[in-house]
């Protein structure tokens, strides 16, 4: 509805007038729109360009920073993992930069897993775990869980004899299984897991390097990075760290003592193997441990050995309990070192690639390396990592773009009330603001009573004080009553509103007395004047105030986070205010931006009611 009519627009002052006000609402909207772009380029964001203030998400556009992003979630967001898979001096994920392209290598790669066997100490999952969001294959794994408990917490905690309240509980973390501590516990959830693990794509998983775990946790721990001085702690002459392996056996020189305090005390035992001739000095320990008691034994281990001479060294990948902590014995205290060899990943690799080339010189024309013995080929996982990349991009990025909206969204509908609460709450707030408040105004302007003045007062003070100050007061009350925890809590306080009587009040003063005359002529009593006359011609008034009390509602949070402070009563933005405290700053953001759609829709599709409202608040 325009404010200035055809004729004053003939003046060129008014003109003037009216494009300098038109152009001051643009930019006022320009400096609302600012943020509010901030805030959805946020909504986007992880650790690794939280810090990129933009307009708009650098990542739609540039490849390098989606690459650190894949790689930072790939890694599960553990930086540790990062300098070891890569051998780098890196700080953090943002450091990473674009590797060049090894055609050829990641498919080799794939062909040696494939033709090799595989157990759950070689790798982790990828994309499984990363703080405040759900990763892709923590969700897919959720997934999994559901669809076979359907979807019920009580056929899931039968099923895995567990004890799991909500659905985010179910997650699992290994990625630390090169460390001697770690050891794959079994139940029946984690037995489910292994299964989904081993149904993974190659580039679902992370083969985590030995050879950067033993620089990290021996040399650089005691010298430092610097290639200078860890060439002169291994009497080597490296041009970079890419270029270190581990030797499978213990070397000679001083890369002997580092070697062996990694195999004796610090790698898992998974990623070691025992010569066979060793069996006899492994029993020999056995029998002087268990009193030369195979009954003993047996009891222990849960075994039917009829004598000592029987025992060979355990499956080192389904080892546990008493049977795991005598074979660590033996690696730790009593077998020579000179008797133990790494059988990892890397070394099979090393294997397969002698096997499948007639010489180093095939594989170096390849892959543009100079090695000088299959014995010194290294793994390079960032070559690997940026061929994944490559082939998946345009999966990658609607992975990244939707991924802090899923946590946003799971934790709202799938993990407590808070949706349902929340609509309940503003529906009975809209319903009792148009009973209530109608009807105490029209109650003033109608009968014209002696206190109506002092009453308006009244309700006129209570707009001088902020809602908090009531807070207290009003929680004794609900306590009192015990009412916390409860619709009621969020309802009582709210249903009579100053601000809202005084502007119904004037509104009702404002329409011709002839009409409610002419009603009671008519034989109309008190309720139906009310409902069919008072209630009929203040539909726009009506109409802002149920927008002013579906606001007040849907944004309630501190009173809201006081009086129902049971999880089941949580509001959304109680709900919002939790997940912030858990989350990561791209899913608080996402949280906001998804709690402002249906603001922004309430003003999209009722902006006509409310500028009719405030501007014409009679019809006459």
């Amino acid at each position: 509805m325009p404010i200035i009519g055809k004729v004053g627009r003939k003046s060129a002052k008014v003109r003037i007038l009216n494009s300098s006000i038109h152009l001051v609402l643009i930019l006022g909207a320009i400096t609302m729109i600012y943020p509010f772009m901030m805030m959805i380029t946020a909504s986007f964001s992880s650790s690794v360009d939280s810090n990129n203030y933009s307009v708009y998400p650098k990542f739609f556009f540039d490849d390098n920073i989606l690459y650190k992003k894949y790689i930072a979630s790939k890694y599960n967001e553990e930086s540790t993992t990062l300098v070891e898979q890569f051998k780098s001096e890196y700080f953090s994920f943002r450091d990473v930069n674009v590797t060049e392209d090894l055609p050829g290598y990641k498919d080799l790669w794939e062909e040696f897993l494939h033709n090799s066997s595989e157990n759950s100490y070689d790798y982790f999952i990828a994309e499984q775990y990363s703080r405040g969001l759900y990763p892709k294959n923590e969700r897919a794994f959720r997934s999994l869980v559901k669809k076979k408990s359907k979807s019920d917490l009580d056929i899931l905690n039968e099923k895995y004899d567990t004890e799991i309240i909500y659905w985010e509980q179910v997650q699992l973390r290994e990625e630390k299984i090169l460390l001697r501590s770690f050891t794959i516990e079994s139940n029946k959830l984690t037995d489910e897991y292994q299964d989904f693990k081993k149904g993974l794509a190659y580039r679902e998983r992370v083969y985590p390097s030995v050879d950067g775990h033993f620089l990290q946790n021996t040399v650089i721990q005691e010298v430092g990075s610097d290639i200078s001085k860890i060439n002169e702690a291994l009497e080597k002459d490296y041009r970079s760290l890419d270029e270190f392996v581990i030797p499978r056996r213990k070397p000679e020189g001083k890369l002997a003592e580092y070697w062996d305090y990694y195999c004796k005390n610090l790698v898992n035992i998974s990623q070691l193997a025992i010569d066979e001739s060793q069996t006899p000095k492994y029993q020999e320990m056995l029998k002087e441990k268990y009193a030369d008691s195979i009954d003993l034994l047996n009891k222990t281990y849960k075994s039917s050995y009829a004598s000592f001479e029987e025992i060979n060294f355990p499956n080192k990948y389904d080892i546990r309990g008493a049977r795991k902590i005598d074979y660590q014995f033996f690696i730790e205290t009593i077998v020579d070192s000179n008797y133990l060899y790494l059988d990892t990943v890397e070394w099979r690799y090393r294997d397969y690639l002698a096997s499948k080339y007639k010489n180093i010189g095939e594989y170096n024309d390849k892959f543009a390396s100079n090695f000088e013995s299959f014995n010194d080929v290294t793994v390079n996982y960032q070559a690997l990592s940026y061929g994944y990349f490559l082939q998946n991009k345009s999966e990658i990025f609607w992975e990244m773009v939707k991924r802090n909206y899923i946590k946003v969204l799971d934790t709202m509908l799938l993990s407590g009330r808070a949706v349902y609460n929340t609509i309940f709450y503003v529906l009975l707030a809209i319903i009792t603001a148009l009973i209530v408040n109608p009807l105490a105004a029209y109650a003033m302007s109608r009968f014209k009573l002696r206190a109506t003045y002092k009453i308006l007062l009244f309700l006129m003070l209570t707009m001088a004080f902020p809602p908090m100050v009531m807070g207290i007061p009003n929680f004794l009350l609900l306590k009192k009553f015990s009412l916390l925890n409860t619709f009621w809590a969020l309802i009582l306080p709210a249903m009579a509103d100053g601000y809202f009587i005084f502007l119904l009040k004037g509104f009702f003063d404002s329409l011709p007395k002839e009409l409610f005359e002419s009603a009671t002529i008519d034989g109309a009593g008190e309720v139906r004047v009310f409902w069919n006359i008072a209630m009929q011609l203040s539909k726009p008034i009506m109409a802002v105030i149920a927008l002013n009390a579906f606001n007040a509602a849907y944004r309630n949070f501190m009173f809201a986070f006081i009086v129902c402070q049971d999880r089941n009563m949580w509001t959304m933005m109680v709900h919002i205010y939790q997940l912030m405290q858990r989350s990561s700053l791209g899913v608080g953001y996402a949280a906001l931006v998804i709690a402002s759609i249906p603001t922004l829709l309430v003003f999209i599709f009722f902006q006509n009611i409310i500028i009719r409202g405030i501007v014409v608040p009679t019809e006459k």
